[in-house]
């Protein structure tokens, strides 16, 4: 599906964008989960592009749902595969994965749908540009995310760095993310771009999503402010475990003043 001038997002992957970069040198940005390469060749012929026009895959970042299919097809096109330096070395297994990724990972192997290891052609860095769109960085969701933004008609495709649930953008939390600080603080440096099309990595494009970005970003203080949540979400653990381990759980205060 055509969104912007020589950009589409591939259909019916299980759950995450890939956009397809038409023009003198495609470009695919994301694979979608192992076993999907198929569907992304398939869309590609459909639209006139065959698979050894193919010259970039580009991942935002090596989640198994954004990089699954990335090894297949580079094999299976002319293109040369590249990530950020961090996100490189996570597909390659040289470092941890942390706790989030090898849940993903455990879960395509109990369905027979592995995530391939794979080695990378080359490394993105800040500034660099694929297809048109410009490298950013934005570290938050995972230490080396990037996202990709083309100056000329202000498309955004922000990987996880961002996503859209119904009229909601939405920041990662802390839950999925290496650190939810940097991730707000990546937002907000995305908010300051003139962006008249948020691709997220989950969810429907988002068009003038201008005030969202502003808001997810947060106002100023953005960092104390999940610092101090941060802290209250320790306590507030510390303190049930302490009562499963059947302790007098600490109270706020004394009682009936």
């Amino acid at each position: 599906m055509e969104i912007a001038k020589d950009l589409h997002i591939i259909p019916d992957l299980e759950m995450s964008n890939a956009c397809l970069i038409t023009g003198p040198e495609p470009a695919l940005i994301d694979t979608g989960l192992p076993g999907e390469g198929g569907r992304i060749l398939a869309y590609m012929e459909q639209v006139g592009v065959s698979p050894r026009a193919l010259r970039v895959i580009a991942l935002t970042h090596a989640d198994p749902a954004h990089s699954g299919s990335a090894a297949w097809l580079r094999r299976e096109t002319a293109a040369r595969l590249l990530a950020s330096e961090a996100e490189a070395a996570v597909l390659a297994g040289q470092v941890p994965e942390g706790n989030l990724r090898a849940l993903w990972r455990w879960g395509l192997r109990i369905t027979r749908r592995p995530a391939e290891r794979c080695l990378v052609d080359g490394v993105l860095e800040p500034g660099d540009e694929v297809a048109g769109f410009q490298v950013v960085e934005t570290p938050g969701h995972t230490l080396g995310h990037v996202a990709f933004y083309r100056e000329e008609d202000g498309v955004l495709i922000a990987g996880d760095a961002l996503r859209v649930s119904g009229s909601d953008i939405l920041a990662p939390s802390f839950w999925n993310s290496a650190s939810e600080v940097r991730a707000r603080v990546s937002v907000s440096h995305l908010a300051d771009l003139p962006v008249t099309l948020l691709v997220p990595g989950h969810g429907n494009p988002y068009r003038e999503p201008g005030a969202g970005l502003r808001r997810v970003g947060g106002p100023p203080g953005i960092l104390e402010e999940t610092l101090r949540r941060r802290a209250l979400h320790r306590q507030r653990r510390g303190k049930r475990r302490s009562t499963s381990r059947g302790g007098a759980a600490p109270t706020d205060g004394a009682e009936g003043t």
